[in-house]
């Protein structure tokens, strides 16, 4: 490889992670080579990234750039290929939630997801590699990466080499090309299988028997220890292969006659099994229907909407609360993807309250009805500036739902995406498990509010649609019983 190219690559990574430690998403993507933006929304890129640099509940820092190799070049139809690898220390620290819940329920909170985060990066990067402070809730990382740099009418690109994404890049870039990086990454190590005890009771994975199946579920938080919730993560998270190797996490479950014989782990497109216990053996497969994730897209003339004033005909739910409920807006059943509502949802709940369930029964769908009343009732806030003359309006926004296969944008549907565990709610009325709806971020301004913050730093809050800050709303509903459920997640 000449001098010249490799003074190239090198100032093009250079450039590249001077965007980076700036934190400039639009300059960044620039250097992504543009063809993937033919399949790939920038605009929701950017959205996505920019979003998650306001979240001030966990700052990401970058150091340490450095090219270790530059391994093959290419020259392909004119186009100049090469490949190389790199490192760099990323640091992740969690800094105090200030509001949300109690001090001993956010402790907790807090701990829990740290200890999440922690296991999931020792998997991705190796246990060598990681390295955790928990007095001062930060995480250390040596990140090794494969990228291609593309030279193309006299302009350098780049792509980061990760086996989920060689699919797409077969799309646009040359077959054989993508076969080298197929080779360039790192050979898949499995865990080892079950002792021979158990081969009377499993089958190898290479079996192509018609009774068998293969489930792919979104996330990796699976209980096989509880009946149930297996069942119901089953029914809430199932998807399809392609979307497991887009999103960071995700499972396999193989079955032979229905019962189950083995399970894989996928993490950042990486396949490693996972070992079953005596027990987990011969769980049956429960009836459910695979999911797609839908991204919340803003669209002047769209079907949903978030935010706006509160329907002429709609009556909110009556509860004596220290701060009462919010319109959020609704999700229309026109919509192909929501044909299985009976009617357009109206969205409402108190979101300013420290919630843990809110159950609304629907049966009149222009006036549900608090179900837990005084569960709700009892619950405190941590909004100081907030009673029950509180009166807070978000600006309408008209959105689509448009298929997608990564956690992207302001919200979903199709699959919860979940920021903390896993939460499955059960209908009070029909004790039929509930249905995911959809999963909103917020992000609409506040059209008018009659709320003084007595302190500066908390009117941020009350200026956007935001649920407890950096969270997320998951709504629930059950048709048959017309009984939704909210909560919030959050960090």
């Amino acid at each position: 490889m000449n001098i010249m190219l490799l003074e190239e690559v090198t100032e093009l990574y250079t450039q590249y992670t001077q965007t980076i430690l700036a934190k400039d998403n639009a300059q960044m993507l620039a250097f992504i080579y543009p063809k993937l933006f033919d399949y790939i929304s920038k605009d929701l890129l950017i959205k996505s990234l920019n979003a998650s640099q306001k979240d001030k509940s966990l700052e990401i820092s970058f150091d340490n750039f450095e090219i270790i190799s530059i391994d093959k070049q290419y020259v392909i139809n004119e186009v100049v290929y090469v490949l190389f690898q790199t490192t760099n220390t990323t640091v992740w620290k969690f800094t105090e939630h200030d509001i949300a819940c109690n001090r001993k329920q956010r402790q907790k909170k807090n701990a829990d997801f740290e200890k999440f985060i922690y296991i999931g990066f020792k998997e991705r990067y190796g246990e060598s590699n990681v390295s955790y402070n928990e007095e001062n809730s930060s995480m250390f990382a040596k990140v090794a990466n494969k990228l291609l740099a593309i030279k193309e009418e006299n302009k350098w690109y780049l792509l980061e080499i990760k086996s989920h994404l060689l699919e797409l890049y077969q799309k646009f870039l040359p077959q054989d090309l993508v076969s080298e990086c197929k080779s360039y990454l790192p050979l898949e190590i499995e865990s080892e299988p079950l002792d021979t005890s158990q081969q009377d009771i499993i089958k190898q994975d290479v079996l192509s028997a018609d009774n068998l199946d293969r489930v792919y579920l979104a996330g990796w938080e699976i209980s096989f220890n509880d009946k149930q919730q297996f069942e119901n993560f089953v029914i809430t998270q199932a998807t399809d292969k392609e979307t497991i190797l887009a999103i960071y996490s995700g499972t396999e479950l193989v079955f032979e006659d229905k019962k189950l014989i083995q399970a894989y782990e996928y993490t950042d497109g990486e396949r490693k099994e996972l070992a079953l216990q005596k027990h987990e053996l011969g769980l049956p497969l429960p009836a459910f229907e695979p999911h797609r994730i839908v991204q919340l897209v803003e669209a002047s003339e769209g079907l949903h909407q978030l935010g706006g004033e509160v329907p002429a005909n709609f009556v909110l739910p009556e509860a004596n609360c220290i701060v009462p409920f919010q319109y959020l807006g609704y999700i229309n059943n026109e919509d192909v993807n929501f044909q299985w509502l009976p009617f357009q949802l109206h969205l409402t709940c108190p979101i300013y309250l420290n919630i843990q369930n809110v159950f609304l029964d629907y049966s009149d769908p222009l006036h549900p009805v608090l179900l837990n009343k005084d569960e709700v009732e009892s619950a405190d806030t941590s909004y100081d500036d907030l009673d029950q003359n509180t009166e807070i309006v978000f600006q309408e926004m008209a959105f689509d739902f448009v298929e997608g296969v990564e956690f992207l944008g302001e919200g979903y549907a199709g699959i919860p995406n979940w920021i903390q565990y896993p939460e499955f709610p059960v209908c009070p009325k029909s004790g039929k498990l509930m249905r995911f709806l959809c999963q909103v971020y917020g992000g609409v301004d506040t059209k008018r509010s009659n709320v003084v913050p007595r302190k500066e730093w908390y009117s941020k809050y009350y200026e956007t649609l935001n649920f407890w800050g950096d969270g997320a709303l998951y709504v629930f509903f059950e048709p048959t019983s017309r009984v939704a459920c909210y909560f919030i997640q959050n960090t």
